[in-house]
């Protein structure tokens, strides 16, 4: 999966709208072999064509543009969010048929620069690099969201996650279509008439969205997005083996 998700960022740094691949009997070995030859291209060329794809010809492999799910939540913070998000929320998301784009994962590198920066006992060093690396998180996120047909919000907490926020009104300016996952019982909303922050809970609504209360209705609810692409249309190309 390292691959897949380096390929990923390569394209959109790029511009380009990146199809999924998918294969019928592939292994991940040839999976990740395959997406690195296409990195070496990447590398080698200033533009690459949707049509130097069909040079790479995995046995039985296609390509086909899936509904792409941004699924922001502050559940990378603690081994108890991470556990739930891994193991339960995004196999529930990918189970619907969608490809689900986890930002805890596109800068896991960042991850580990921060720690490294930790260290650095020079605090005027030490504030410009986490300030760049910041930025860079900040860059990749925004990406990640242009890319995607819809967001999923994971709205836990006696208070919506400031960064979970900052990310619904981002995308609600994108056009996209918003829906929330909220399994938490405790009243948050600012009234009776919102389950949540307002505006969250308005934007969410006023982009054709809802807000679900438990993994199997919000699975449930994301299995049309296939069928909903409103930002990308919708292509398919078979990977000829020869």
């Amino acid at each position: 999966m390292a691959k897949d998700e380096e390929l990923r960022c390569v394209l959109r740094e790029r511009r380009y709208r990146v199809l999924e691949v998918r294969y019928n009997g592939t292994s991940n070995q040839n999976r990740d072999e395959l997406c690195e030859e296409i990195l070496l291209v990447l590398r080698d060329t200033s533009e690459f064509s949707f049509s130097q794809l069909t040079k790479f010809k995995p046995c039985g492999g296609y390509l086909v543009s899936m509904a792409r799910i941004y699924l922001a939540s502050p559940l990378g913070f603690t081994e108890a969010g991470r556990f739930f998000l891994r193991s339960k929320l995004i196999p529930a998301l990918q189970q619907t048929g969608n490809t689900v784009v986890d930002p805890w994962s596109i800068s896991t590198d960042l991850a580990e620069k921060l720690q490294l920066a930790m260290s650095n006992s020079n605090i005027v060093q030490l504030k410009a690099t986490l300030h760049a690396i910041n930025n860079e998180i900040c860059r990749r996120n925004e990406s990640a969201l242009r890319e995607c047909d819809a967001i999923v919000a994971v709205l836990d907490g006696q208070e919506v996650d400031s960064g979970v926020a900052a990310e619904v009104g981002f995308a609600y300016a994108l056009s996209k279509r918003i829906f929330g996952y909220r399994g938490d019982f405790r009243l948050s909303g600012d009234n009776l008439g919102a389950k949540v922050n307002l505006q969250v809970d308005g934007w969410i609504e006023l982009s054709g969205g809802t807000i679900f209360s438990s993994v199997e209705e919000l699975a449930e609810g994301m299995a049309g997005m296939r069928h909903l692409l409103s930002n990308h249309e919708l292509m398919s190309q078979t990977v000829v083996s020869k």
